[in-house]
């Protein structure tokens, strides 16, 4: 496959990365984020130091203030307007007292996790072309603290980094062209002195990537292409000549990493075009996948292909979460997933051998999944599609779960996901287009007839077993927080933020906000009191392509906020006991 003259990498940055990975940081970056902070982030409670809370991912908070008897006195801290109202889906990071985050424009905001008062701002100049090459809204879901730097991605697919303290450029890095529809719409992942990041534009015929950065400089120090060139392994599972060159296969979503492995995990979206049967013949690798991959050169380690042969845009960039399980006797090192075509799949994350898969929606009509991993397809929807011919698909093409994080409870080996009980009709189109133009949408289909409606799910992760489902009228456009006080912390469209019973699924508090909420919650503590705290924002794929569907949503305002409650033990005008 024809490499890009941007992506080109010279050797002379092919240097050890685990020298600088356990290299202490500089004097004159102090105080900032370590390594060593980062890798005991699940144990801090004072601070949400990176997207998933830990290096794993699992958005599980040891706080234990706020809990079933005490939730009904959450009031009210502060609430902070972040400019003009705009899609909000970023994940709050806060360190040293300080919230950094990021609104769907690519501006940053640092602010007193205590007050709410700004402390500095940083308006990215975002050209207005690259907000016509966004797929899915105008995305941004968060920074990256490491060392005294705060970076972040941008819309037009640059890595940006600035002074924690004052917001000051430090360095500014192209990391993809966005003429070729490139974007960042995630956090990047730190590993020591590094950064790593995916790209977002798999709907307009871009190449996936996974590519590392040095944090201090900005510069490229590997990239992993997610789709194979000619010659290299899974090249030929491409079986339509042509269509493996159109690309796929994206990294919009961050991945995760085991220091004690020194493994990355990363998940990959759909092949290109979306929908199209008669371009997509082969098992497509390595689109719709988990890679494992070599921190120190970005070479694969191994994969685990979730849907084979995709024509469903059933995308697995879906956070995979580090758990380690006790099953059969033995701790189990293992990699649980959500995944966008309704299956939850619980992998081995030192060998990528699945341990099982098990659905998590109500209904899922494309095929199954056995236990033991075994895909049987449907064939008439095959035969459908080969046709040309209109068919429905349950999940959804956003899926059985989005990029909506999940979360887990180490304590209790509990995962909640966030999920979409949703379906579709997909109308393939009369010719497939073998020649789409760079920064053309091309998914070779349209589609109809959304149905979407949302459910929170809990599982045992020992056992495979369904735990309790709760559902609920609007999908499910959040991610989920869960606390060691029992409560599972989630947002729905409409703007309430609502607290669950961990152990029963049953609604024990919620909170209005003034906007929908499409971001994830999280929580910290500051001078002995426990604080959650959400971004809210209406916005989204939801709002761009299947508003029809939701008609009920159309009257939630858009907003660009911060809300933040903490304990005082009397109630708030926003803050009222749920009715279940």
């Amino acid at each position: 496959m024809r490499i890009l003259p941007e992506f080109v990498v010279t050797a002379a940055l092919g240097v050890a990365l685990l020298a600088g990975a356990t290299a202490p940081i500089a004097a004159d970056e102090a105080p900032g984020v370590t390594p060593d902070q980062l890798q005991a982030a699940e144990t801090d409670p004072g601070s949400w130091l990176w997207y998933g809370h830990d290096l794993g991912a699992h958005r599980y908070s040891p706080l234990t203030d706020v809990d079933a008897t005490s939730v009904s006195k959450l009031s009210l801290a502060w609430k902070k307007t972040l400019g003009p109202p705009v899609a909000m889906e970023a994940t709050p990071i806060v360190s040293n007292g300080v919230m950094y985050v990021t609104t769907g424009n690519s501006t940053v905001w640092a602010l007193d996790a205590v007050t709410g008062a700004k402390k500095w701002v940083y308006k990215y100049p975002l050209p207005i072309v690259s907000l016509s090459r966004a797929c899915c809204d105008t995305d941004n879901r968060g920074v990256t603290l490491t060392g005294n730097k705060v970076i972040f991605g941008t819309l037009d697919a640059h890595l940006i980094a600035l002074d924690a303290a004052t917001g000051k450029v430090l360095w500014n890095t192209t990391v993809a062209p966005n003429s070729r529809a490139y974007a960042i719409t995630s956090p990047p992942l730190p590993i020591g002195n590094m950064v790593l990041t995916g790209a977002a534009g798999g709907e307009y015929t871009t190449r996936g990537f996974i590519a590392a950065y040095d944090a201090s400089t900005g510069k490229q120090i590997w990239r992993h292409f997610t789709i194979p060139g000619p010659g290299e392994p899974g090249y030929d599972t491409w079986k339509v000549k042509g269509v493996a060159a159109r690309g796929g296969a994206p990294t919009w979503l961050p991945g995760t990493y085991d220091p004690v492995l020194n493994t990355v995990y990363w998940g990959t979206g759909n092949p290109n075009p979306d929908w199209d049967a008669n371009s997509l013949k082969g098992t497509l690798l390595y689109s719709s996948s988990l890679l494992a991959l070599d921190p120190a050169t970005g070479k694969q380690k191994w994969y685990y292909q979730f849907t084979p042969h995709d024509i469903w845009d059933f995308d697995s960039v879906s956070e995979p979460i580090l758990v380690d399980l006790p099953m059969g006797g033995t701790m189990v090192h293992a990699i649980a997933h959500g995944d966008r075509n309704g299956y939850l799949y619980l992998i081995n994350r030192e060998t990528g051998k699945l341990i099982y898969a098990v659905p998590f929606l109500d209904k899922i009509n494309w095929g199954t999944v056995s236990r033991s991993g075994v895909i049987s397809f449907n064939q008439q929807m095959q035969n459908l599609s080969n046709a040309r011919k209109p068919f429905t698909v349950y999940p959804n093409v956003i899926g059985g779960k989005n990029w909506e994080p999940a979360a887990y409870d180490p304590a209790k080996h509990v995962l909640i996901i966030p999920a979409l009980e949703s379906s579709i009709e997909i109308l393939p189109l009369a010719k497939s287009d073998m020649n789409p133009k760079p920064a053309t949408f091309n998914g070779g289909a349209g589609f109809d007839k959304p149905v979407l409606a949302g459910s929170v799910v809990a599982f045992d992760l020992t056992t495979g077993k369904e735990l309790w489902k709760t559902h609920f009228k609007s999908p499910m456009l959040d991610g989920a927080l869960i606390t060691a006080g029992g409560l599972v912390f989630i947002g729905e469209p409409e703007g309430k933020l609502l607290a669950l019973d961990e152990s029963t699924g049953k609604i024990v508090w919620s909170a209005q906000t003034a906007s929908g909420l499409n971001a994830s919650p999280i929580t910290y503590s500051i001078g002995g009191k426990q604080y959650v705290s959400i971004v809210a924002g209406k916005g989204g794929v939801v709002a761009k392509f299947f508003a029809a569907a939701v008609p009920w949503l159309a009257k939630v305002p858009v907003g660009s906020m911060v809300y933040t409650w903490f304990l005082n033990g009397k109630s708030d005008s926003l803050t009222t006991p749920s009715k279940q």
